[in-house]
């Protein structure tokens, strides 16, 4: 058989098309997978009760119920060109619990601005993309997002939950624990790695201290512009405010505290009331331990040094004043004084049911078991101690339980001067701000002839002039507010300015020193070793 040239070619080349076949595996392409984590171009948080007030400075974010507080997120994605996306992940560390944990919610408007955004000009939210489980904080808590994440862009989420929980969560100004935003990503080739900054999908535990990348706040206190000229002819203040330079350190989630060492020597224990004519200390602070930090420690050694009573003017032991933390976190520090120490219950000793840790580390000391408020007398004056978790114990209001008993406290006790302290204040410029659930108690010291309220719950310092029960400047019969928050727990920035505030000191731990005497007071607000912002003054009763 005689085959043409042509057929010659092209058998050959069937012959050797089938041999490499033979010889060689089929090609294939095969997808590779990457992943891409995004950390926040920016990140803020709002509360309805400060709808003017931007908290974008502040070192955290926070979701809550009551009131209403919602976080905002924003992400750049970029890196995702001729790429799918398989999943997406929101990670963020709780440095609190949460019975309910957060929901993500979408937000397409992508235009504010972390150190603009409000509460009255926050966008609005939109449908639920995500949730996270419940969480009992100092952990990486995450929500999966990928019905919402499809490609390159700017990504804003918005933060929410269901429960009455304050929950606190890391901003990206905290060091080691930056909110992610992880994506995984398919492709047929191996992608290039995206020029956005990228960080390992499980970032290590930090190793020291975590400076925040943000300057910290001054606190130098700006007057408030207030239609009251705050005179105060009875007082004298002399304030000095100087700049600090936080010394909080972060270590590892969930460590012990070490016990305090042997070479720090116990205070001498003093009696509750001191002898009959004499003047009478009364030191201490709100907002104190915290197992993950150290300003605790350094707000004891400034009362080891301080002789009299101690006032622990509530969140005692963080995050939720379990059995553990009062233990492990609070025995350490300030536990040394429990023999001399007068609590105040607050928000977060809730975390446990009815406050059980707190009242039963503090036993008698702090008051019928479940109530949370009692009263005592310190040298020639008489203390009131409340309990401002009003949905607790029935409400703070008018014909309430507790304030049908202060009523009757303080009837029964009309000593020439009276001073008051709870956890959460009825004044603040700090990010809670003025709690009018607190009025009936403000109105009934007033008529009593109160000389001072003293709160915790905003960790920062600040003095009000002397008010009455309408917030005036009252400087005949006025009752002083003193917020001192500075125990140990994270500090916070100020948010807006209420009328009649005096001084504030923001970023700086220290204890509140009042020194009664019979027919006056002083006050000394004394910062831990190494910072100097500090406030002082004396006034007398009415």
């Amino acid at each position: 058989m005689i085959h043409s040239r042509a057929s010659i070619k092209i058998l050959a080349f069937s012959l050797i098309v089938a041999l490499v076949s033979v010889i060689l595996p089929p090609l294939t392409v095969r997808a590779s997978t990457q992943t891409l984590t995004f950390t926040p171009t920016a990140d803020a948080y709002v509360i309805k009760t400060h709808p003017d007030t931007n908290f974008g400075t502040n070192l955290s974010l926070r979701v809550d119920e009551s009131p209403v507080t919602r976080s905002y997120l924003q992400f750049n994605v970029k890196g995702l060109n001729a790429s799918s996306v398989q999943s997406a992940k929101l990670r963020i560390y709780a440095n609190s619990k949460s019975d309910k944990g957060y929901t993500v919610r979408s937000e397409a408007n992508n235009t504010w601005q972390e150190t603009k955004i409000t509460f009255k000009n926050s966008p609005a939210q939109g449908n639920i993309i995500g949730r996270s489980k419940p969480f009992a904080g100092g952990g990486w808590v995450e929500a999966d997002v990928s019905s919402y994440v499809k490609g390159e862009g700017k990504v804003s989420l918005v933060l929410t939950t269901s429960s009455e929980t304050d929950t606190n969560l890391a901003a990206r100004e905290s060091g080691g624990h930056t909110p992610q935003l992880v994506i995984v990503v398919s492709s047929s080739s191996p992608t290039t790695a995206p020029t956005a900054t990228t960080k390992p999908t499980t970032p290590p535990a930090p190793t020291g201290t975590a400076a925040p990348t943000r300057p910290a706040a001054t606190s130098t206190p700006v007057q408030p512009t207030s239609t009251f000229a705050p005179t105060q002819p009875k007082a004298t203040s002399t304030p000095t405010r100087v700049a600090p330079t936080p010394t909080q350190t972060q270590i590892a989630p969930t460590p012990t505290k070490p016990a305090p060492t042997p070479t720090q020597p116990a205070p001498t224990p003093v009696p509750t009331q001191p002898a009959s004519g004499g003047d009478a200390v009364l030191v201490g602070a709100g907002d104190i331990a915290r197992c993950d930090a150290t300003g605790d420690e350094a707000t004891a050694a400034l009362i080891n040094k301080i002789s009299g009573k101690v006032m622990a003017i509530g969140d005692t032991a963080y995050t939720a004043g379990t059995p553990t933390q009062f233990t492990d976190c609070y025995n350490p520090s300030w536990g040394q004084f429990k023999s001399r120490t007068s609590p105040a219950v607050g928000n977060h000793e809730y975390g446990t049911s009815g406050a059980s840790g707190y009242f039963n580390y503090f036993g008698a000391a702090a008051g019928p078991s479940g109530k949370g408020y009692y009263s005592y007398d310190l040298g020639s004056w008489h203390v009131v101690v409340l309990n401002s978790e009003c949905s607790h114990v029935g409400g703070c209001g008018a014909g309430s339980v507790e304030e049908t008993w202060l009523k009757a406290d303080l009837a029964a006790h009309p000593n020439a001067c009276t001073l008051a302290y709870w956890h959460e204040p009825r004044y603040s410029s700090g990010e809670h701000g003025n709690n009018t659930g607190m009025q009936t108690f403000w109105q009934d010291l007033y008529n009593a002839g109160a000389e001072l309220v003293l709160s915790g719950h905003d960790h920062d310092y600040e003095r009000f002039a002397p008010m009455n029960a309408s917030g005036s400047v009252d400087n005949a019969k006025g009752v002083r507010q003193i917020v001192v928050g500075t125990g140990g727990g994270n500090l916070r920035a100020f948010g807006a300015v209420q009328a009649n505030s005096q001084v504030r000191i923001a970023n700086v731990y220290g204890v509140l020193k009042l020194t009664l005497h019979a027919g006056s007071y002083d006050w000394q607000f004394i910062p831990v070793a190494g910072q100097t912002a500090s406030d002082s003054g004396s006034a007398v009763c009415h």
